[in-house]
């Protein structure tokens, strides 16, 4: 779910980078007399950029990184995956372990989250059926030199739905990229991350969600099954009015909402196809796939002599002390809500009648 960061790492020390054989820096340099132009520090690693950067204040160096998480799990060939908790987790721990980077003190300057899906529509159909959100239009996204989607850019965050297959060389999969990025520290910090290890809080992952969900369901989209010949005129005007993103930003707040309610009513009585739904539930789907906590393996315990034990399959468990009393909690919610139910079900008094005669037979046995 997480992907693209920018990160302080405070507690972090220059030598502790310039001393790793993993990393290479480099300076801007003028390659005719030599002279250093920069002081600033950088290396590359899968799909990282580690940065060295003098402070202009004090005698001391800030050290940040910048890049996709998911690439540098994927050992930086791409992220083109569904990059879960469990993944993130492990790729937090490697840059504690190799890096000194301390996930309690690295603080968060902006990151991006967001998901991959395979719709069965086309990307470019859906790509191209957006038009606005609120009063914003959206604008041509540029990756790689190539433009691939479009983007809601505003000034503390950015909305992004692209190709993922074009920016991998494989528009044969049909993957589409859908993500919500927070800009600054100050904007990261207001949702609750703050630091590093912030990011391994799945109530914390799960308080986002809806930020990049609402946009999608609440944008103004084209779909290609709209019944244009059963439409009257007159709707038919409104509707084309609609659907001019440069149209939403000359409404006020109330001309807007009055505006949205129209077009989702003639939305949903002249089109016969569900694309902006089924995309959202593609969505929402994944994204809580990936912050799905998932058991842990079973130890082996079994003596390595005994063949018949060790070639027995190990089974998953979640850690119990997490799970009992919220197992407790739901079974007594379920157990409480099936006897009211029983009750409410059981009406009293109630005389039993023949169906043929209509005689009284309430003490009669099943």
């Amino acid at each position: 779910m997480i992907d693209g960061v920018k990160i302080k790492c405070i507690g972090t020390t220059a030598n502790e980078w310039l001393n790793n054989t993993l990393l290479v820096f480099s300076s801007k340099v003028d390659t005719t007399t030599g002279e250093i132009l920069a002081k600033n520090k950088v290396a590359f690693y899968r799909g990282l950029s580690f940065h060295i950067v003098p402070s202009t204040i004090a005698n001391i160096e800030h050290l940040f990184i910048r890049g996709s998480l998911a690439t540098f799990y994927n050992n930086g060939k791409n992220n083109a995956f569904d990059y879960d908790v469990k993944m993130l987790t492990e790729t937090i721990k490697e840059l504690e372990t190799v890096f000194n980077i301390n996930p309690n003190t690295a603080v968060i300057q902006a990151f991006e989250f967001g998901a991959n899906i395979n719709p069965i529509q086309s990307n470019k159909a859906i790509i191209k059926g957006l038009r606005a959100y609120q009063s914003y239009n959206f604008s041509g996204l540029k990756m790689d030199n190539v433009f691939n989607g479009l983007q809601l850019k505003r000034q503390n965050t950015n909305f992004k739905i692209y190709d993922k297959g074009i920016q991998t060389a494989k528009p044969e999969t049909n993957t589409l990229r859908i993500e919500y990025a927070l800009h600054f520290n100050k904007v990261a910090k207001k949702h609750g991350f703050e630091v590093l290890a912030d990011f391994l809080n799945v109530n914390k992952l799960n308080a986002i969600k809806p930020m990049l969900l609402e946009v999608w369901a609440n944008a103004i989209f084209y779909d290609k099954g709209m019944k244009w010949k059963s439409i009257p005129q007159k709707d038919k005007e409104k509707m084309l009015y609609y659907l001019d993103a440069t149209n939403w930003d000359k409404f006020t707040t109330s001309q807007r909402q009055k505006a949205k309610v129209k077009f989702k009513a003639l939305y949903n009585d002249f089109c016969t196809s569900t694309t902006q739904t089924d995309v959202l539930e593609l969505l929402t789907r994944k994204l809580d796939k990936l912050t799905a906590v998932k058991g842990y393996d079973l130890q082996n315990f079994s003596n390595q002599e005994n063949e018949q034990m060790t070639a027995v399959k190990k089974i998953r468990f979640t850690t119990l002390d997490k799970l009992v009393n919220p197992i407790q909690n739901d079974y007594l919610k379920t157990s409480k809500t099936t006897q009211q139910n029983k009750v409410e079900k059981s009406p009293k008094n109630t005389i039993k009648k023949c169906c043929v005669c209509g005689s009284d037979i309430s003490n009669k046995k099943p």
